[in-house]
């Protein structure tokens, strides 16, 4: 081999040690874009499992409360037994006030609510998505079970309102509760 070839194979091997610098380059650059995009769809499946979750479509378990709602006594001075008897308006202020304190799901009588769920009073029961239920009612909602006591006990909250219309009311803390998905049968 003579002086020109290896000064030619030496410009050679410059050109791959620049070509394979190059092509190492874009191949971090590919595998960052990859670890992004990655993130991204790591990013979006949680909180598209979050919506899941909070729409009731996944069962919700954890610490939160239990709520009993129970029809006022019979007063026997009353002409009117709905001075004394659980509404719908009455579900509507619990469920309200669990949610804006945060509850990640909420059950009424083991039926799970959901974004379209509805409430209608017939008389002494309360129908929820087409299934009747008589009182008392079962409260469960799923979140942090000191911040939900504190928004519904809050002076002139919905306890007090529950109490000022005669409807009997017991909250207990519980450190599991377990709500069945919207789809579950069980």
């Amino acid at each position: 081999m003579d002086r020109q070839q290896l000064i030619d194979q030496q410009e050679r091997n410059k050109q791959l040690v620049d070509e394979l610098s190059l092509l190492e380059g874009k191949l971090r650059q590919f595998e960052r874009e990859v670890a992004s995009e990655e993130q991204q769809y790591n990013d979006m499946l949680s909180e598209v499992n979050e919506l899941r979750f909070l729409l009731g479509y996944l069962p919700a378990k954890g610490e939160g409360v239990r709520i009993q709602l129970e029809d006022g006594d019979y007063d026997p001075m009353s002409t009117n037994p709905n001075d004394y008897i659980i509404h719908e308006s009455h579900l509507f202020k619990l469920i309200n006030e669990l949610k804006i304190a945060g509850a990640e799901g909420i059950s009424v009588n083991g039926q799970r609510l959901h974004a379209n769920s509805y409430i209608v009073c017939n008389g002494p029961v309360i129908t929820i998505d087409g299934k009747q239920y008589p009182a008392p009612f079962i409260v469960e909602a799923v979140g942090n079970k000191d911040t939900l006591v504190q928004a519904i006990e809050i002076t002139g909250g919905v306890v007090d309102q529950l109490l000022n219309d005669q409807i009997k009311i017991t909250i207990e803390k519980r450190d599991q509760i377990a709500l069945k998905s919207i789809n579950s049968d069980t």
